[in-house]
């Protein structure tokens, strides 16, 4: 009852840094989009442009809020980082989270995002570096050397 009361930092996003190409060259002047909803909460959007290089950022996102603090309330994050290019939209990164604090391991990927837009959107299933007995999953045209199972 008394949780209710308090407000709680929710890390909705770590920092994001990646870089988009298509067959291997930079696109730059592109829009990517950053998409977080927590549990019931309203969605938040945010847009940045890439650069020159292809290379594009997002600062971390978080938010208060009282829903951590009942018993019955489940903790779920939705991020999404994706695109429009030649009138087909790409998946850079979507994902669950399932914790308000920050995911040790989506915070390592999401600083190494490299999108080459020819790759196909896949799932890739991964470690869960803070919580083991429950792995991650996620949907992306990335590809990162540090995943051990690809469907």
């Amino acid at each position: 009852m008394f949780g209710l009361l308090f407000k709680y930092t929710i890390h909705l996003c770590p920092e994001v840094q990646g870089r988009v190409t298509y067959e291997g060259k930079p696109i730059a002047d592109l829009e990517v989009s950053r998409s977080l909803t927590y549990s019931d909460e309203d969605e938040e959007i945010d847009t940045t442009i890439t650069d020159n290089n292809g290379c594009f950022s997002f600062p971390e996102a978080k938010m208060k809020s009282r829903l951590p603090g009942s018993i019955f309330h489940v903790p779920v994050i939705r991020q999404v980082l994706y695109l429009s290019y030649q009138d087909q939209t790409y998946v850079l990164w979507y994902a669950t989270q399932w914790q308000i604090k920050p995911c040790t391991a989506y915070t390592r990927m999401l600083k190494e995002l490299k999108a080459e837009l020819t790759q196909p959107e896949i799932r890739h299933d991964f470690d869960n570096l803070d919580e083991p007995e429950r792995p991650h999953v996620t949907s992306s045209i990335c590809r990162w050397d540090t995943i051990t199972k690809v469907f």
